[in-house]
Order: structure tokens, then C-alpha cells, then sequence
């Protein structure tokens, strides 16, 4: 992730997570209890500082990721996360969309545009249908 700007490996780990999910978590679930779980894997082993909701101009990040200034990081990130209900099901596509206007609005915003080059942000949006299935949207300004 830091390196390659790959993220295949946290989103491995986030399915393995959701297949330890019971059904009854899922009754409470939102896309908070992700964003937490997301919170403590960047705190603890991560070579970035952490924030949880920057404040930009346009809103507020989910999770923005600095590179800290002792580590060897080619990549600074925005996440952004959604989550639904497999009721919900048939809003998918709607709320992936949203995701992406919302990653788009921050990447643009001055706060970012000013403090992270364009190739060295990676900006994504990670939905989760339950506890199934995990979609992964990239934004790319290119």
C-alpha cells in the first residue's frame, strides 16, 4: 500500500473480518464499525499518520492517510466507505456512485489539492453488501 499503491492485501483482510461477522452483529452494523476497524489496523501497522474525518471544503474524509515524514511512503491516501444492508441490495450502484462524487469533491478540494500531488494520491471507495461482498471503486482525476 505504502509502496505500491496496491490495496489488495487490506481488502483480503477485510473479507476475512466480515466471514468472522455473525449475523447477529450485522443487526447494528453500519459503515462505522468498518471505518474503527480501519482505524486500529492504520494506528497499529501502518507507516502513515492516521486522520479520521479531515474536514475539507467539501466535507469530511473518511479516512485520510499522511505519510509520516521518518518512513519510506510513495503513496498518501483518501478512503472513503460505505455500507449496506443486502436488503439494500437494489441501491448499490447508487451509493457507489455517491462515493465516488464525494471522493471526487474531496481530491479536488483546496486542503488536498494543495498539500498532495496528484501521482502520489491514491483515492478509493470501499462498499460492503453485508458482510459478503466488498466492491472497491478507484478515483482517478486522469
Amino acid at each position: 500500500m505504502e509502496t505500491k499503491g496496491d490495496i489488495s492485501d487490506l481488502i483480503e483482510q477485510l473479507k476475512d473480518y466480515n466471514r468472522r461477522i455473525s449475523n447477529r452483529d450485522l443487526m447494528s452494523l453500519d459503515e462505522k464499525h468498518f471505518k474503527f476497524y480501519m482505524l486500529m489496523m492504520f494506528n497499529l501497522y501502518s507507516d502513515y499518520t492516521v486522520i479520521s474525518e479531515q474536514e475539507v471544503e467539501n466535507g469530511y474524509i473518511d479516512i485520510l492517510l499522511r505519510r509520516k515524514l521518518s518512513c519510506d511512503v510513495n503513496y498518501e491516501w483518501i478512503i472513503e466507505f460505505k455500507y449496506l444492508k443486502m436488503s439494500a441490495r437494489k441501491n448499490l450502484e447508487k451509493i457507489r456512485k455517491e462515493g465516488l462524487s464525494q471522493v471526487k469533491s474531496y481530491v479536488e478540494s483546496r486542503e488536498i489539492s494543495e498539500a498532495i500531488p496528484q501521482e502520489n494520491l491514491k483515492s478509493v471507495v470501499i462498499t460492503f453488501l453485508g458482510k459478503e461482498d466488498i466492491f472497491l471503486d478507484w478515483y482517478s482525476p486522469i
